[in-house]
């Protein structure tokens, strides 16, 4: 159903704006009000033929819009989902057309551009326009294969056949999407996995970086520390007169005052302690040092290390984060390759389980509307006689769909109306074949 219409430089037409709204409309006006420049901006808005005549003589553009409500059953909601125009749970269409003085005209259907062609084979579902000098719904091949199904209550079989139609076709369209990805994935396998190689190989640790930090800047300075730690340990127990060795000699002599005055013998008890602790440090101290002295070459192979680290992280997104959710990122995608082949075949056989499908309630759909087909020829005939048009044959032909897809959205059929006004005149088309 038409809701609105915006006209703008167009004809006579400086600007309008009209809202439909349910129900039977009469446009009424005297000659030369505009009523006939209406019915041609909405012929224009279903493909009509486009001129510089119709744009208003002080404007460079003449811009045509409508809104269109679809109805949930109209068989135009299938053909506008597969050229991307309407999307699920969307209802309504707006038609866009500009005609311009400079030739850039356009055609848009919900904001996405498109051709005249595309607009007459889609929109033109949408409007009859009956006139003298006009082509009527009769010889509309679409409408010609509806009168087929309208009369034989084909309604309910037809929408099923839609419902599978339509499955079928996103079905289609997932194996297609599916393909695309996984081809675009084999063409960057060999990189992904080299990718995947690389990181695994350098196997960096969340802390690593951190860790690997410290060390190069202890191993920077390792001759200094070195030195330190062996004074430590020469102080504390390694020369003569050393601290260790002195406390020795001090717990000698808390040992005879505790010999006299027992309520010292707890310093002796913490003389003890502290000279253990001191020599275990003493110890720790020259260990310290003597590893330092061991680690001569490791400080280049921290440092090769965290470069290492840098160029992966430069690589790969700036941090050990990002390189650990890299390394994941890869596994998930060369998984998902290894998987891709059991998804083809999985999509594949559903494909065909759907066609089958498909093809279930063609067959159905078929049969019924022959018997539709013939019953019309026969009614027609009568209605034809009754008008004393005795001479005068009528017939519709469905013909199968041709080519690699035997299946369209509304059928597996082309129809047509032949007619034969005069006695030996062969029957003769009325309008284009409609695809079913």
């Amino acid at each position: 159903m038409l809701t609105e219409l915006r006209i703008r430089n167009f004809a006579l037409i400086e600007e309008l704006s009209l809202e439909c709204h349910s129900g039977f409309h009469i446009l009424t006006g005297e000659t030369g009000a505009g009523k006939s420049i209406l019915i041609d901006a909405i012929a224009l808005l279903i493909g009509g033929r486009s001129s510089l005549d119709l744009i208003r003589s002080d404007a460079d553009e003449a811009v045509l819009e409508a809104v269109f409500s679809i109805p949930p059953a109209h068989q135009l909601r299938t053909q506008l989902r597969e050229n991307g125009v309407l999307a699920d749970g969307e209802t309504e269409l707006i038609v866009r057309r500009v005609i311009s003085r400079t030739g850039r005209n356009r055609v848009t259907l919900n904001g996405q551009l498109t051709t005249v062609q595309l607009l007459q084979a889609l929109a033109g579902t949408l409007v009859d326009i009956h006139g003298q000098h006009d082509q009527q719904s009769l010889l509309s091949a679409q409408a010609q294969l509806d009168i087929v199904d309208a009369f034989g209550r084909l309604g309910d079989l037809r929408r099923d056949y839609r419902q599978a139609y339509e499955r079928w076709q996103a079905r289609r369209r997932e194996l297609d999407d599916a393909l695309r990805a996984l081809e675009q994935r084999r063409q960057q396998e060999d990189l992904l996995r080299f990718q995947h190689q690389e990181l695994t190989d350098a196997a960096v640790g969340e802390r690593e970086e951190a860790t690997l930090t410290s060390e190069r800047q202890r191993l920077a300075h390792a001759q200094r520390l070195s030195e330190l730690s062996q004074r430590v340990y020469e102080l504390l127990y390694g020369e003569e007169g050393a601290v260790v060795g002195r406390l020795t000699t001090a717990r000698q002599s808390l040992k005879d005052l505790a010999a006299i005055d027992d309520t010292l013998r707890s310093w002796g008890e913490i003389c003890e302690r502290v000279s253990v602790e001191l020599r275990d440090l003493a110890r720790e101290a020259q260990g310290y040092a003597r590893q330092l002295e061991q680690d001569g070459d490791r400080l280049h192979t921290v440092e090769s290390r965290l470069d290492l680290i840098q160029r992966l992280k430069r690589k790969y997104g700036g941090s050990v984060e990002a390189l650990l959710t890299r390394r994941q990122e890869l596994s998930m995608q060369l998984a998902d390759l290894d998987q891709g082949e059991t998804r083809i075949t999985q999509l594949r056989t559903a494909v065909e389980d759907d066609r089958s499908s498909l093809a279930l309630l063609g067959q159905k759909l078929a049969k019924e509307r022959k018997r539709a087909a013939s019953k019309l020829d026969s009614r027609v005939g009568e209605e034809l006689a009754a008008l004393q048009m005795n001479h005068t044959r009528f017939q519709v032909e469905l013909h199968l769909l041709e080519g690699d897809e035997p299946y369209g959205p509304t059928g597996p059929h082309r129809a047509e109306f032949l007619f034969s006004a005069n006695p030996g005149e062969p029957r003769s088309r009325q309008g284009a074949s409609c695809p079913a």
